[in-house]
C-alpha cells in the first residue's frame, strides 16, 4: 500500500482542486452539479482559505490525489466534510484513508463532530462514510436537496 500523506491546502493548490471538482463524476455527485467557471473557482478558493474552513490535500509520492475540506455551517452541530479524489485514484480506498487521516487530525485539534451529506445515488460515498465509522442518520433535506446524512463524533 502506497504511503498517503496530508497537508493543509495553500493558494498553490487552486488549479489541482479546480480539476478535481470540475470532473464529470464530481459534478454529477455534488449537490450543485453545474460546471464551475475558473474565475469563480479561484475567488471561492481564496475565500475558503481565509475562512475557518480546514482544507487538506492528500498526496502519494508528492503527487496530489484528493482533498478533504471541513467547513462550519449554521445548519449543523459540527463541521461539514467534503471529499473528492482524482479520477485515477477512485476505487482504491484512497478516499476512505484520506477521510480517516483528516478526521483524526481535526479531532486532535478539538473539533467534536463532523457531518457529511451525500446524494442517495452516490453509493461510493455512502460506502466510504460507512467504512470510516460515520453514523448514518437517514435521509434529510439539506440546502434544498434530499441527502443521506452522516455524522462522526470525537469520543
Amino acid at each position: 500500500m502506497e504511503k498517503l500523506e496530508i497537508r493543509l491546502a495553500t493558494i498553490h493548490d487552486c488549479d489541482f482542486i479546480f480539476g478535481v471538482v470540475n470532473s464529470e463524476l464530481a459534478r454529477a455527485m455534488s449537490l450543485n452539479s453545474r460546471k464551475i467557471q475558473y474565475e469563480e473557482h479561484c475567488a471561492w478558493f481564496e475565500k475558503i482559505l481565509s475562512s475557518s474552513a480546514i482544507f487538506f490535500i492528500g498526496f502519494i509520492n508528492n503527487t496530489p490525489v484528493g482533498y478533504v475540506r471541513f467547513e462550519m455551517q449554521e445548519c449543523c452541530e459540527g463541521y461539514v466534510l467534503s471529499v473528492a479524489v482524482t479520477e485515477s485514484c477512485r476505487g482504491k480506498n484512497l478516499g476512505s484513508r484520506l477521510v480517516d487521516m483528516c478526521c483524526a487530525e481535526v479531532f486532535r485539534s478539538g473539533i467534536k463532530r463532523v457531518d457529511a451529506f451525500v446524494k442517495p445515488e452516490n453509493l461510493a460515498s455512502i460506502r466510504l462514510f460507512e467504512r470510516c465509522g460515520f453514523r448514518c442518520n437517514g435521509n434529510i433535506s439539506y440546502n434544498g436537496h434530499s441527502v443521506v446524512s452522516f455524522s462522526k463524533i470525537n469520543e
